[in-house]
């Protein structure tokens, strides 16, 4: 697992090392470029400036992402929305998402786990971008979901986790 702790049926699940490879990859290779450029020509600092800003804003925001199980419920945190915990009582429905059935959906990651509060919670729903976690991880949560949620959890067993 990318991070685990198990004291008291807690369990910690961080973002795998294959999303901060991707990200060093995407926003690291803008950075060489412009560190070579302002190496060569100082006037080039703007660049650098924005690309390690970008560079720092992304694993920022991997850090930050974090899914607490324990026993009684779960709690997701990220950079956008804050903390979200959802007793294992209070949970409506959960279900995996893939791709994009509606128009909003695109805007929603494309391989989403979605947990539903029951209305009477006044809690927001949580929807975790489930690519960001490695399959370890991500298995273990929806098996937890599982055996927590028995009839109110819907997973296509198509899904490769």
């Amino acid at each position: 697992m990318s991070v685990e702790s198990r004291v008291k049926g807690l369990v910690h699940l961080g973002a795998s090392r294959r999303a901060y490879w991707a990200f060093s990859f995407m926003t690291g290779l803008p950075f060489l470029i412009s560190l070579a450029a302002f190496i060569d020509d100082p006037s080039f600092w703007e660049p650098l400036l924005v690309c390690s800003f970008i560079l720092g804003l992304c694993f920022l925001w991997l850090g930050s992402l974090r899914i607490v199980l324990d026993d009684n419920g779960i709690s997701y945190r990220s950079m956008t929305s804050g903390t979200t915990s959802v007793p294992w009582s209070e949970i409506a429905k959960a279900e995996m998402k893939v791709g994009y059935k509606d128009y909003w959906d695109r805007f929603r990651p494309p391989f989403r786990l979605i947990v539903e509060p029951l209305p009477s919670s006044g809690k927001r729903r949580i929807v975790i971008n489930m690519k960001i976690f490695n399959q370890e991880d991500g298995s273990l949560l929806l098996n937890t979901l599982k055996s927590k949620l028995v009839d109110r959890f819907k997973w296509n067993e198509g899904i490769p986790f």
